[in-house]
């Protein structure tokens, strides 16, 4: 692949910290960081903030953080009394909330009301921390609005979210709604946490809890804001009783685009979904030209029309205003469906179908908002199909482009032939489910996650079934070679010796960042200064952009400080260049990448090493379980974290090569990229 410049990294780097705690302490302004990279493509505008920040007085600065100070204070004796951590994360998200408005005062200090509602928040923070020294804690019994917190096994980081407890609530198994906000240019944990904190009469006229997650920011779901929606659900399951048949998912705006990414890409999980307005693919809704190659290829993995058949077994509102441009949304997933052989019949402006659970509503004469008609019709549309009970299918229709979203019921896609095309599953349980006929195509190895048939037809190959599975199978699965179809004789691993692309373990490089990582910094002596250099750069980046953009902390540790438990659990983000970071040289013969002193090959590119440097994602050789990143962070770009959510997917694949010049801490040429093989080879 020819050179081009990489859009991801173009920032100009100031390095900020010595260590994270006394950014947070001391701070009182966020690095002024603009992306300097030139870019190949043409790039969608950035939507400036609704209003500018103003210039928050150092005596407002000074007020928030010496109360910020006082509940600090109030968490470590809370910590040194050993409570129990879920009531400590209800105290920290209002330390935290402050913490993050001075962190980045700069830029999220929108007018006076922000230092107020910080300091309004904080004295929230501070009763409900003087509430559990004395053993007490009347807001986890609180009716109405509440915010609480949980502390996100990605970076320790403690999140907030919102609860509406209806006074119906009495302990008893109770339905879920989830609720996904729309993009706010002000939006910040303050004005998170000050719209949902409040003692308001609990609501009479709903019988189920309300749950609003804060999806770290303006992310529209993806990464760690993808993880926090089912983190924040698993807290709230611990502290309610949830009915799990009943799980609602409701968004809007940029909500809408992550109901529908969450719900067509986990499609079993709920009971119905609902989606208003938002997108559902990214090249027409973010006009943008000239994607790169490896770009284009991972797409899919993301994009939402392209899986709209995944609604097949799920209850499925669709909606827009009929003046909304983004009513555009949910005409690409009903055009998608009309594609798939799905016929839908019109309605005034609505749609319905009888061939599938699913109402395509249009607001009349409505821009970006609800129309109350239809929000009448979407709310009776879901409590009829929740007022079912929930059955797993006897027919199993799911297709996905990763690994990463690969279940769906009792059906598994474990390994495809090839990532980032269409790979799909039609099954059908008969005989009360001793037989089931499948048809399938783009995988490799699948499991029925169900008792064992007896008889299973895979596009027309008959297989019966041994009557006890082999050692360490507990489902039946099956795999595909030369010969065809077989039944799976010891379950998918990723292993040292059979390194497979499966799910959690399929990259491209930002997959690592959805689970639990730590950054690996050097501290031995670099062979190449200026690699050395560029790596560290790499990592200041990372820790303002994680910050900034998905307002967690990033946990860095020394080569030296590495142990056996970090190996087992956590993801490992290296930096570095070959010799002087420790935990990288004692890897690099084991990655499908030769670093010498003079060149760097992968595949068949060959650069010299004075002046490249490789990135990459891989699984550990340490620990087949959990990846190793090299020399990079997420790779998306300031502009396309402040623009477009559309854009926020990943864009350097499984491998690059940088180039390294005088320009290169401020803008990062990419010689090459692409992705490794599903055995984890370098592809040609």
């Amino acid at each position: 692949m020819g050179k081009f410049t990489m859009r991801y990294t173009g920032l100009a780097v100031l390095v900020f910290w010595t260590t994270l705690s006394v950014l947070c302490a001391q701070s009182n302004t966020a690095p002024d960081i603009r992306s300097n990279a030139v870019t190949n493509r043409a790039v969608a505008p950035v939507k400036p903030p609704v209003k500018k920040p103003f210039k928050v007085s150092e005596a407002e600065i000074t007020s928030v953080r010496e109360k910020a100070d006082v509940l600090s204070a109030q968490i470590e004796a809370l910590r040194a009394m050993k409570i129990d951590d879920m009531l400590l994360c209800d105290v920290e998200i209002f330390h935290r909330a402050a913490q993050m408005q001075l962190r980045f005062s700069n830029e999220e200090f929108f007018d006076t009301r922000f230092v107020t509602d910080s300091l309004k928040i904080l004295d929230v923070g501070i009763a409900r921390a003087e509430e559990a020294m004395n053993g007490r804690a009347s807001w986890t019994n609180r009716k109405g609005m509440v915010v609480r917190g949980y502390r996100s096994r990605v970076d320790g980081s403690v999140q907030p979210y919102g609860l509406t407890i209806p006074a119906s609530y009495s302990g008893s198994p109770t339905r879920l709604d989830v609720i996904l906000h729309g993009r706010g240019a002000t939006l910040s944990e303050v004005n998170f946490i000050v719209g949902r904190e409040n003692t308001n009469s609990a609501p009479t006229n709903v019988d189920y809890i309300r749950l609003e997650v804060y999806g770290r920011w303006n992310n529209a779901y993806r990464f760690a804001g993808e993880t926090d929606v089912f983190e924040a659900m698993a807290s709230v399951m611990k502290r309610y009783r949830i009915d799990e048949s009943r799980l609602v998912l409701r968004g809007f705006s940029m909500g809408g685009a992550g109901a529908w990414h969450l719900g067509l890409h986990y499609p079993s999980q709920w009971a119905a979904l609902e989606a208003g307005a938002g997108f559902t693919e990214t090249i027409r809704f973010a006009k943008v030209t000239n994607f790169t190659e490896t770009e284009l290829k991972v797409l899919p993995m993301l994009d939402t029309e392209p899986i709209a058949l995944n609604c097949v077994n799920l209850p499925t509102v669709a909606y827009g205003g009929e003046d909304d441009k983004q009513l555009q949304s949910s005409l690409n997933i009903r055009d998608q469906l009309e594609r798939e052989g799905f016929h839908f019949t019109p309605e005034g402006l609505n749609f319905t179908t009888t061939e599938l659970p699913f109402i395509f509503l249009i607001g009349p004469k409505t821009g970006h908002k609800w129309h109350p008609e239809s929000r009448l019709a979407s709310d009776a549309f879901i409590d009829a199909a929740l007022a079912k009970p929930r059955v797993s299918p006897d027919r199993v229709r799911f297709l996905c482009y990763s690994t990463r979203y690969n279940s769906c019921f009792w059906v598994r896609l474990d390994a495809l032939e090839r990532h980032y095309e269409r790979a799909e599953i039609d099954a059908v349980k008969k005989d009360a489910g001793k037989r089931v006929d499948i048809s399938i195509s783009n995988v490799s190895y699948f499991t029925l996650v169900m008792p064992p048939p007896s008889v299973v037809s895979i596009n027309g190959s008959v297989l019966r079934l041994p009557t006890k599975l082999s050692a360490g199978m507990t489902n039946a699965a099956f795999v595909k070679s030369a010969k065809g179809w077989s039944v799976a004789a010891a379950p998918l691993v990723s292993t040292n010796g059979a390194l497979r692309k499966i799910h959690g373990l399929a990259g491209p490089i930002d997959d690592a960042f959805m689970e639990s990582f730590i950054c690996v910094r050097p501290t031995g002596k670099a062979s190449n200064t200026e690699v050395e250099k560029k790596a560290l750069v790499m990592l200041d980046r990372f820790v303002f952009m994680y910050a900034k953009w998905l307002r967690g902390d990033v946990r860095i540790k020394n080569d030296t400080d590495i142990t056996a438990d970090d190996i087992t659990s956590h993801n490992l983000i290296i930096f570095g260049d070959r010799t002087g970071n420790a935990l990288l040289a004692r890897v690099l013969g084991k990655l499908p990448v030769q670093w010498t002193k003079d060149s760097i090959i992968i595949g068949t590119n060959r650069f010299p090493a004075a002046d490249h440097m490789p990135v990459m994602i891989y699984p550990n050789p340490l620990n087949p379980k959990k990846y190793i990143v090299i020399n990079t962070g997420h790779t998306i770009a300031e502009r396309d974290w402040r623009g477009s959510n559309a854009l926020q997917f990943a864009k350097l694949g499984d491998w690059a090569v940088l180039r390294i010049d005088e320009a290169s801490l401020t803008n990062d040429i990419i010689a090459a990229s692409g992705y490794f093989s599903e055995d984890w080879g370098v592809s040609k």
